[in-house]
């Protein structure tokens, strides 16, 4: 099927009445982008052609490059959708509708979450935060917890019916590409292969009233399905468990503190933080502190100054020399590999622990006592005695651990 295409300046385009489908590239008519123009009037025309469009039954295909454009936002409204801005712009992008997986693969990006009822999905991504809006003041992004954080599976293209016509919108990266002339007509071309096979599948599925009618083998495999589902759903949640439990290994700061308390929360181990006083957090026993906590996170070993400011920490919280005290450490932050994650505690560290009545243990030996515990080599009592009355460093491995104490 051959196609006629005519591009035209987004401003002197004469109807869109005039052509059988329409590609708007969302972003050419932002606010303030042509000087000496009031661009409303033109957004207000504009979408009184695509409505009138797509009442007649034909296409009309959005090239969403900007999600602050007028008239896209006000499309995507009328039709049921909204377009949440992002923080950054994503190219990495899953392809859910084949015939348009060379299109996004070329030519797409995403700088918006698409919510509400989106029909058809083309395209998905994952984790991405975006600017709340905050009532009266229009999207802006806000320190402090304002912004949203959107984990897996977030919709941005997609296609639905409205009206008599369909509606397609395909993410997409504005650019210009120096000296690639024939970019223009090979992106549309691109672009035009995929709508039509799109369309054309979309008008030649049965309505949805005849899915009713299930024939009894039918009605069998879809609670099959619906069973693996729900299985794989709860392998899921037990999988993003295990996800959390490594989050100790390449956490900071703040982060890294809390990270570690619900980690060992995992053994039983009831643990509280004191702002007031200079040491991470205190495990607890019956209510009553009976380790000091310190927490480092370091891009490269522990050394002896560390275990000297736990030392100081105790000291300042009139706990005596011989009060225990528990060193973790999350060592070689900047590792590229496990190699050169997995690094011993040095001799003379080992010793001063020993000394000053300090038990070092790395956030890696921490995550392998889980895997101890799994397979039963090591209780929970078992290591918590250790952490509240041994003294050097606490080195696990796959197969056991050793408390090496000098």
């Amino acid at each position: 099927m051959g196609h006629s295409v005519t591009f035209e300046d987004p401003v002197k385009c004469p109807d869109f009445a005039k052509f059988d489908m329409a590609i708007v590239v969302g972003g050419l008519l932002r606010e303030n982008k042509i000087p000496g123009l009031s661009i409303e009037p033109e957004v207000a025309r504009r979408e009184r052609e695509i409505f009138a469009m797509l009442d007649s039954g034909r296409t009309v295909c959005i090239l969403a490059a900007f999600a602050d454009d007028p008239l896209l936002l006000r499309i995507a409204e009328r039709t049921g959708v909204y377009l949440v801005p992002s923080t950054d712009r994503r190219t990495d992008l899953k392809v859910k509708r084949s015939e348009f997986k060379k299109f996004i693969q070329s030519y797409g990006a995403s700088t918006y979450v698409i919510l509400g009822e989106t029909g058809v999905t083309i395209s998905t991504m994952d984790g991405i935060k975006t600017m709340s809006r905050i009532s009266g003041l229009g999207w802006s992004e806000y320190p402090g917890g304002m912004n949203e954080y959107y984990e897996k599976d977030l919709v941005v293209g997609f296609s639905k019916k409205v009206s008599k016509g369909i509606m397609i919108l395909v993410p997409f990266q504005l650019e210009v590409r120096e000296g690639e002339p024939n970019y223009p007509n090979e992106m549309i071309g691109t672009l035009l292969d995929a709508v039509t096979k799109h369309v054309a599948s979309i008008r030649s599925r049965p309505p949805k009233w005849v899915e009713e009618l299930q024939l009894p083998q039918e009605s069998n495999l879809l609670k099959e399905m619906d069973d693996l589902k729900k299985k794989e759903s709860k392998i899921e949640e037990q999988l993003e468990n295990y996800r959390d439990l490594r989050k100790i290994l390449w956490s900071r700061g703040n982060e890294l503190d809390d990270e570690l308390r619900a980690f060992l929360g995992n053994f039983g181990v009831e643990t509280r933080k004191d702002e007031k006083f200079e040491e991470d957090f205190w495990i607890l026993e019956q209510a009553v502190d009976t380790v000091i906590v310190e927490v480092k996170g370091k891009d490269k070993n522990l050394d002896r100054f560390d275990i000297s400011k736990l030392d100081e920490h105790r000291a300042a919280s009139q706990k005596p020399k011989d009060f225990p005290a528990l060193m973790i450490v999350n060592s070689f932050n900047v590792a590229q590999n496990l190699s050169e994650k997995d690094v011993a505690i040095s001799p003379n560290e080992i010793e001063k622990a020993f000394r000053d009545n300090v038990l070092i243990v790395r956030t890696l030996d921490l995550l392998r006592t889980y895997a101890l515990l799994e397979k039963k080599n090591i209780s929970k009592s078992e290591l918590v005695e250790i952490l509240k009355k041994r003294k050097g460093w606490l080195e696990v491995t796959d197969s056991g651990y050793r408390v090496h104490d000098k």
